[in-house]
Parts: C-alpha cells; structure tokens; sequence
C-alpha cells in the first residue's frame, strides 16, 4: 500500500534574516498555497514591518529571552497586485524555559 504522501510536493520553504536574531528563520508555506502567493508575502511590506517590530523597543524579541524559531505562512489576501492581508503562524521558544509558544498572526 503507497504512503498518502507518495507524491507530494515538496513544503515550499525560504529564510529571512531578523534583526538581532541569532540565525536565519525559515519560513514555510502551509499545504496548498501557491508558490506566487507566498513568494509575494516573503517580500510584502507587511511582513517585512512584523519581522521589524520584533525587535522594536516593545517587541517581542527586544529582551532576548525569546527567540523565532519559524513561520508558517498560511494565506495571502491579494488587493490587486499588492498584499492586503498575511495569516502566518510563528513558532517562538522561551530561551530559558524552552517552552514553545506558537502564536497565530493576521496581518493587514
């Protein structure tokens, strides 16, 4: 009997640099989003302001005690040719606990 995912395409993946981050972040794209779709998020301005704020004052990694493990971006609202709307999941880890956070974000 074949593997239910015999055949499936490869998980679209990238990683972006985040300001004060200790490495790379990947970035995935969620089962069934369009490689146009998601290669559009990676360089829309909205996200690019979410991956910023991060490291803003307030932000969440601003303290260093949690880090940004990954992304998973789940879909793209298109306003004509520019991004509206990102619903993205990211993966944050309590460096002194290692307890993982996965916090849901809709931007737009």
């Amino acid at each position: 009997m074949a593997s239910s995912d015999a055949g499936a395409a490869p998980q679209l993946g990238s990683t972006v640099e985040v300001p004060g981050a200790a490495g790379p972040v990947r970035v995935v794209a969620a089962a069934g989003l369009p490689e146009a779709d998601f290669r559009k998020a990676l360089e829309s301005a909205l996200f690019r302001r979410w991956l910023e704020s991060l490291q803003a004052e307030r932000g969440l990694l601003a303290r260093g005690k949690l880090s940004l493990r990954q992304i998973l971006i789940q879909g793209v609202d298109m306003f004509g040719q520019r991004v509206g709307f990102l619903k993205f999941k990211a993966d944050i880890v309590d460096e002194e606990t290692k307890a993982k956070d996965r916090t849901g974000e809709e931007l737009g």
